[in-house]
């Protein structure tokens, strides 16, 4: 194949470095020093010109009329346009020609040449990754049409729902990347966390697909489950009525559909608490000799369960010291479990943050919570000392990532975060921020422990003076 290349910089480079050498290249440009690097390093070069591209004598004796292909690459519009031109004249089929300044991409486009917009392309890509960097559009078609690849998040209202539900008219579904394989999915593939949607539709698409897919409606806890757990055990320090309190805050403002309150035997001291609420909700009380938490293990194997709400239970003290209690019990659960202090309504919700993606998790839980219960977010991030983690610099470098990350966050969801940062001992540190807060969401990573060492997040869990919610998928 035969390939006029007029204009020797990036763009032609990059080209170069794909083709091999079935193609044969003709280049043309005004510096010799650039003909000849291109030449030795690329094996498909077969000749080049070095003269004015928009030249008709300098095209006809680079063979322009003989050409398969011609491509006008420079960094001038003026130029690029007589090279397609005169392509045109010489009617060759397949012509590509770069475009700079966006006010003349009609003139190319009359000629009826390939056009690559390069400016407004570039400045699409960079607006569209201000407004979300979990969504990409292409232009393809002759800017005709744009393809769409959406990330999807825990909060997406179309998480673990079926593709046929976004299937328009103005769009077709026509692919997804799931665990680094690409999948031609049918209208009853239902969409999970991670996965990479590619959506090809009609220019503006983006807006339309951001508000079905993305933000528009809180959803925790129905991400996990359109039901809400409350265990109450039997404890002589438990003031029940407060937990049940909590539970009720947040099941109203986060729109549960149904709460089941499973009380062990003696422990239902509240009945015409739930009755009452009852005329606003629909609660579901039970007293059972069983544990509190086998009551729950239950529960959520039979129905859909978004969130369990239990208090500070101990465990036993020789099993503690190979588990975390509370930890452990959240890890066996299919949904977050807030270990609830009675505390209602929340004013400020505090999140500790690392920068890895469980932590990401929570604070995308967090954030989920802060807009439907209408209160203020805060994360901190806690400096540990030099001496567990190297150099200060290497320290500074990566706290710096961490809180770029955080408002690039809030910038994607539209919300004020308050930032702290504090050094030392994360639990000693914490527990004493959360004095000024309703509630700390926190991930975890796992509930294994090495005997007779704390587990932070258990340790956390426990020290707090405030109700914490555990995030652990």
């Amino acid at each position: 194949m035969k390939l006029l290349i007029c204009g020797a910089g990036n763009v032609a480079g990059e080209v170069l470095k794909r083709l091999t050498d079935q193609w044969h290249v003709t280049l043309v440009d005004k510096t010799d020093a650039r003909l000849s690097h291109f030449s030795k390093q690329f094996v498909s070069v077969i000749q080049v010109i070095s003269g004015d591209a928009s030249s008709p004598v300098v095209l006809e004796e680079a063979g322009i009329a003989h050409q398969d292909y011609v491509l006008a690459l420079t960094g001038d519009d003026r130029i690029n346009l007589a090279i397609a031109s005169h392509a045109v004249e010489k009617q060759i089929k397949n012509v590509v020609s770069l475009v700079h300044d966006p006010e003349r991409l009609s003139e190319f486009t009359e000629l009826g040449v390939w056009t690559v917009p390069l400016t407004s392309f570039i400045a699409r890509m960079i607006y569209r990754h201000l407004q979300n960097p979990r969504m990409n559009v292409v232009p393809v078609g002759q800017g005709q049409a744009e393809l769409l690849e959406i990330d999807i998040s825990p909060r997406f209202m179309a998480t673990g729902k079926s593709l046929g539900d976004f299937q328009k008219s103005d769009r077709q579904i026509v692919g997804l990347l799931r665990e680094g394989l690409l999948l031609f999915p049918d209208p009853l593939t239902r969409l999970m966390v991670k996965d990479r949607l590619l959506i090809l539709g009609k220019p503006g698409l983006y807006k339309d697909v951001s508000s079905e897919l993305e933000y528009t409606q809180p959803n925790f806890p129905l991400m996990y489950g359109q039901e809400m757990a409350i265990g109450i055990p039997l404890l002589e320090d438990l003031d029940g009525r407060r937990l049940l309190n909590e539970g009720i805050y947040l099941a109203h403002n986060t729109k549960a559909h149904r709460v089941f309150v499973l009380c062990e035997e003696g422990a239902c001291r509240f009945k015409e608490d739930v009755s009452r609420w009852s005329e606003s909700l629909d609660i579901e009380l039970s007293e059972s000799r069983e544990k509190a938490t086998e009551q729950i293990r239950d529960v959520c194997s039979r129905e859909n369960v978004g969130i369990v709400v239990l208090p500070p239970i101990r465990g036993s003290f020789f099993r503690s010291l190979k588990k975390p209690t509370l930890v452990s019990l959240a890890h066996s659960l299919p949904c977050p479990l807030l270990i609830s202090r009675g505390g209602n309504p929340y004013e400020k919700i505090l999140v500790p943050f690392d920068g890895t993606g469980k932590a990401e998790r929570a604070l995308e839980v967090a954030i989920d919570l802060s807009q439907q219960l209408s209160t203020n977010l805060a994360v901190v991030v806690v400096e540990e000392p030099d001496f567990l983690h190297g150099e200060t610099a290497e320290n500074g470098q990566r706290l710096s990532e961490i809180w770029s990350r955080v408002r690039e966050l809030a910038r994607v969801h539209k919300i004020a975060i308050e930032e702290r940062t504090m050094a030392g001992n994360p639990v000693r540190e914490i527990s004493q921020a959360a004095s000024e807060f309703g509630l700390i969401v926190i991930s975890s990573t796992s509930e294994e422990k090495d005997l007779l060492s704390p587990h932070l997040g258990e340790s956390l869990t426990r020290e707090a003076p405030c109700s914490v919610l555990i995030v652990t998928d």
